[in-house]
């Protein structure tokens, strides 16, 4: 299935110029960073958007990831774990952590982001007035191929592809529009509904919880959208972390999973 038929929402009235900024604590889980955490990290810093802070999650790494961190982005916060509870769960540790923010920015911590992509995001979801919004993912080192631009899913939750994975990016798609979910890596998702609907799913520790918590979020009333004209470059190194009959295995539980619930 796509998204629900969703008429297009009337802009908002208020000029962007004059619109309230409103606060987003970008949340970054990592496990085990290899050296794209520093991109991703001063990706974040050079964010030509104020009201933005950072807690890295630190989910049980092996080394203490504190000084490179610091050294990439000398105001975010970390919050280590001692053991690794799975992206989820971590994610939701974060987002409990965080008071003050009307939006979460949802990180892995292998996707560097272009300095608007987060002011960009945060237009589009007053424009529409939607709840979740994502960007444009591209691959990490060959930045003009698409990786994906939202997603669809059929009946049992199997994700149904918006293009061609590797499909030179020449702005075909750069249209904002209602999807089904956004793939993990970087989404915002406005804080109250995050809470509502009870954030991830910790059973989904991960492949999955993208399709899950946006799931819920359409139940809920919320809309979901993509917005290409905000970008990231995306590594997968998630893929890499696990074994592929592993991951088969895990992504076919988590829909089941899923279109139970």
């Amino acid at each position: 299935m796509d998204a629900p038929e969703t008429p297009e929402a009337a802009p908002s009235s208020t000029p962007p110029a004059e619109r309230p900024t409103p606060a987003v604590a970008a949340i970054v889980v990592t496990h085990d960073p290899g050296d794209w955490l520093e991109d991703v990290l001063e990706g974040l810093a050079d964010q030509d958007y104020d009201e933005l802070s950072v807690l890295v999650v630190d989910a049980g790494s092996r080394e203490d990831i504190r000084e490179r961190v610091a050294a990439a982005h000398p105001h975010a916060f970390v919050r280590r774990l001692e053991e690794n509870p799975g992206y989820a769960a971590a994610a939701n540790i974060g987002a409990e952590m965080v008071e003050g923010a009307a939006l979460l920015l949802l990180c892995h911590d292998d996707v560097a982001l272009e300095p608007d992509m987060l002011r960009l995001l945060v237009d589009e979801a007053y424009r529409s007035n939607c709840a979740v919004v994502g960007p444009k993912q591209v691959r990490w080192a060959e930045p003009r191929e698409l990786l994906s631009i939202g997603m669809g899913a059929d009946k049992l939750g199997n994700p149904v592809e918006r293009v061609d994975r590797g499909e030179f990016d020449q702005g075909q798609h750069d249209r904002a529009r209602d999807v089904f979910y956004i793939p993990g890596g970087c989404t915002l998702v406005r804080h109250d509904l995050f809470d509502e609907v009870g954030g991830f799913d910790e059973a989904i520790e991960v492949y999955g919880e993208d399709l899950d918590l946006c799931w819920r979020a359409h139940l809920a009333g919320a809309r979901v959208m993509v917005a290409p004209a905000a970008r990231v470059r995306h590594l997968e190194g998630l893929a890499h972390r696990r074994q592929v009959d592993d991951r088969r295995r895990l992504e076919t539980r988590h829909r089941l999973r899923t279109v139970l619930s």
